[in-house]
């Protein structure tokens, strides 16, 4: 019997969803995703016709915000029908208002941008798992996706350090709870997305990767998504864990190394 996945957060081609999906598709799953609401049905469409094995994708609207309990109570299950079980969901989801994201500090955020980056970008995680998991195989994946930010002090990247502190948090209570599930995060380097255009000096971010990961350049989507899909399908033996895809910046301090 083939594998099925789950995958909520398709914007655009350059989202990390939209590269876990292909890889996935190169595995022979067939894909179930979610894009946010009618303005990206267009788009969904056309990622779906670009791919040739299109017969094995189908995409259905999700805001996260409202929409999860109805997503696994009517919507997948007219894709899927009653008895398919998925082999693992992938979270790829974040947001912040501009407001938030374009003040230039923590200081400057409101109560309610505070709560909508935390609703979206972390508590989306546990809802998904609460609905998720009577439909989901014995040792089935939950994988979603953080940043270094969640850790470290970094500029300009302002609620969403909180937000993704709060979603590895989750990542790893989650585990301890769901024993006969897996719940990992992996925590990708800046890449091109659409969420990442909503941060202040993002291009110097990135370029600061480059000079200082051991690996000396910055990961792509592909990079990640193949981690992702390792994480969430492959890997019987982890869960709990935070899982870093960043060309090892995130081990590095101190003056540059001069090569």
């Amino acid at each position: 019997m083939g594998r099925t996945a789950l995958v909520l957060g398709v914007s655009n081609k350059r989202s990390i969803a939209w590269a876990c999906i292909q890889s996935l598709l190169e595995k022979h799953f067939q894909v179930v995703f979610t894009y946010q609401s009618d303005r990206f049905a267009r788009t969904a469409e056309s990622l779906i016709s670009s791919q040739p094995s299109s017969a094995s994708l189908t995409a259905i609207a999700c805001d996260v915000q409202r929409e999860i309990p109805e997503l696994f109570d009517e919507r997948l299950t007219k894709v899927l029908g009653e008895n398919i079980k998925l082999d693992a969901v992938i979270h790829s989801i974040a947001y912040a208002p501009p407001d938030a994201m374009k003040c230039g500090t923590l200081l400057g955020t409101s109560r309610e941008s505070f709560l909508q980056a935390h609703d979206i970008s972390s508590y989306s995680f546990l809802e998904l798992a609460r609905c998720a998991t009577p439909r989901m195989r014995h040792g089935a994946s939950l994988t979603t996706l953080s940043y270094l930010g969640a850790v470290r002090a970094i500029p300009n990247y302002n609620v969403m350090g909180p937000a993704k502190a709060s979603l590895e948090s989750l990542v790893r209570g989650l585990a301890l709870e769901l024993s006969d599930f897996r719940v990992n995060a992996v925590s990708s380097g800046p890449l091109n997305t659409l969420a990442a255009r909503g941060i202040n000096g993002f291009t110097d971010i990135r370029n600061e990767v480059e000079d200082r990961s051991p690996l000396g350049k910055a990961v792509s989507p592909e990079d990640v998504a193949r981690t992702v899909r390792f994480v969430a399908t492959e890997a019987d033996g982890i869960t709990g864990q935070t899982i870093y895809v960043d060309g090892g910046y995130g081990i590095v301090a101190g003056p540059p190394l001069r090569r």
